[in-house]
């Protein structure tokens, strides 16, 4: 690092010229320095065939002085492909492989860094997906969802789901069994849509006992259909470890077109969804929470 440092006050920014110049004194110098030397004490009568051998030599040491600067240059171009690769992945996040066929040095060097970015590129994913995650229920966070919602050129249907009388769920069986319901809307979601593949749907856990659902490219018999099908699945009772729970919701729905912010559709699909939860709390009675399973008596 000693003769690094001291080359690095000289060529701050080139590493080629330093590996030149340290192969340029350390070859060259004492070469021409030896042929200045005899021609300088040579007769002034003329040159003798020796000294013109030296002559000519000299000009091959600047020629070759030339050609070695082309070689290092050439030589050192993968660290600057090491460079320029390591450059795109930090200013555009493009991982662009480098070559790992070369077994030398720098070929093991770019084989490290090519390792060393897909194992960064993979922990991002996992870090990304984690905070794009709900940990209770796998669904979609807030964040999450609005990250991957197609703003643009695609149509659908937008959901917005709440749970009635979540707060005597808790309240009656806990939190643990409040959780579990949670987790049962879920799966009823994951059964009913398509949550992966390429033309995929979207569904997340927006917040507390809200879930927002976003089913793509469909008409509307489809989305009636889908509708329909939410609320089956989430209305009922479940067995929850011994437990007993009714189980209900509202549900809100807008047509999405891409004509309006995110932010808009949902707000209109939360009206409609409080509506709904007015309208069916109106038209039936509240219903007993069922407690645990009967116990058998001993025969």
């Amino acid at each position: 690092m000693i003769v690094y440092r001291a080359l690095g006050r000289l060529f701050p920014k080139s590493y080629v010229k330093k590996v030149f110049s340290a192969a340029f004194v350390g070859v060259h110098v004492p070469l021409m320095a030896c042929i200045a030397y005899v021609l300088g004490v040579a007769q002034t009568d003329g040159l003798t065939p020796y000294q013109t051998t030296l002559l000519w030599l000299a000009v091959a040491t600047v020629v070759g002085t030339g050609l070695t600067w082309w070689a290092l240059h050439a030589l050192l171009s993968p660290l600057f492909l090491v460079e320029r690769s390591i450059a795109r992945y930090e200013q555009d996040g493009i991982i662009e492989p480098l070559p790992e066929r070369h077994q030398d040095e720098v070929g093991r060097l770019m084989s490290q860094i090519n390792r060393l970015v897909f194992f960064a590129e993979h922990r991002l994913d996992g870090a990304r997906e984690e905070a794009h995650t709900d940990p209770l229920t796998g669904l979609l966070n807030r964040r999450g969802f609005e990250a991957r919602f197609p703003t643009h050129h695609v149509h659908g249907e937008l959901f917005v789901i709440d749970l009635n009388q979540f707060k005597a769920i808790n309240d009656q069986f806990g939190h643990a069994i409040g959780d579990a319901v949670l987790c049962h809307v879920a799966s009823v979601l994951r059964a009913e849509l398509r949550l992966e593949g390429d033309r995929f749907d979207l569904a997340c856990r927006w917040g507390g006992d809200e879930f927002v659902v976003f089913v793509r490219e469909v008409d509307l018999a489809t989305a009636n259909q889908i509708h329909s099908a939410l609320g089956t699945g989430l209305f009922g009772e479940i067995w929850l470890a011994q437990h007993c729970v009714s189980v209900a919701c509202a549900i809100g729905r807008v047509r999405w077109t891409g004509a309006q912010s995110l932010a808009h559709a949902i707000a209109e699909a939360d009206r409609q969804m409080y509506a709904d939860k007015q309208r069916t709390c109106r038209r039936t009675k509240p219903r007993p929470w069922t407690h645990r399973l009967p116990v058998k008596e001993a025969s």
